[in-house]
C-alpha cells in the first residue's frame, strides 16, 4: 500500500523540542531523529505506492480506521481541508469511538461490533459463538467481556477475556 511511512510524534507534557521523527520504507532499516513539534500527539503519513489511489478515498480510510480502531482508548483523527472565503482551513475530525468496547454500556453495542472486535483480536474469520459482557461490582467496578470461539481449539474450548 505504501512505499514509505513517516511518523512525527510528541508526548503530552513534553516540550515542543522533544518531538520524534521516524521514517521507514519497510526494507529493514529506518531513520529516527529529534524534531520540534508544536502540537502533542502522533501524525502518521503513508506515502502511497502508485496505483493505490483507493486509499485516498475518504470513505475507505474512515471505514478501515473505524473497523480496526473503534475499540482503542485513544482518539484517531483525520485531517479535513475546507475552503472558507477563498482560504483553505485545516481542522481535525475524530473518526473512531476512542473507547474500549468492554468499557462501553452493553446496550449501546451492536452484535456486529462484538463480531468485528472478536475477529480483530482473535485473528479469526468466523463470528464468535457467544459473548458475555458484564460489569463486576465490588469495592471497584470492573468491566469485563468474555467471548467464546466458534469452534473447539486444543484440549478445551478457548475463551478470550478482556478486562479494563
Amino acid at each position: 500500500m505504501a512505499d514509505k511511512v513517516t511518523v512525527r510524534t510528541r508526548a503530552a507534557g513534553d516540550s515542543a523540542e522533544n518531538g520524534v521523527f521516524w521514517e521507514s520504507a519497510g526494507e529493514g532499516d529506518y531513520t529516527v531523529a529529534d524534531i520540534t513539534k508544536a502540537d502533542r500527539g502522533t501524525e502518521i503519513t503513508l506515502h502511497l505506492r502508485e496505483g493505490e489511489d483507493d486509499f485516498l478515498n475518504d470513505w475507505r480510510v474512515r471505514s478501515i480506521i473505524s473497523k480496526y480502531s473503534d475499540h482503542i482508548a485513544l482518539p484517531v483523527e483525520i485531517e479535513k481541508q475546507e475552503e472558507v472565503d477563498g482560504e483553505t482551513v485545516i481542522s481535525w475530525e475524530k473518526i473512531n469511538k476512542a473507547q474500549a468496547l468492554w468499557t462501553r454500556n452493553k446496550s449501546e453495542i451492536k452484535d456486529d461490533e462484538y463480531h468485528e472486535f472478536y475477529k480483530h483480536i482473535a485473528h479469526d474469520y468466523s463470528d464468535p459463538l457467544t459473548w458475555s459482557h458484564n460489569r463486576v461490582k465490588g469495592s471497584r467496578s470492573t468491566p469485563a467481556c468474555c467471548i467464546s470461539r466458534p469452534r473447539r481449539r486444543g484440549i478445551c474450548g478457548t475463551a478470550i477475556i478482556n478486562m479494563a
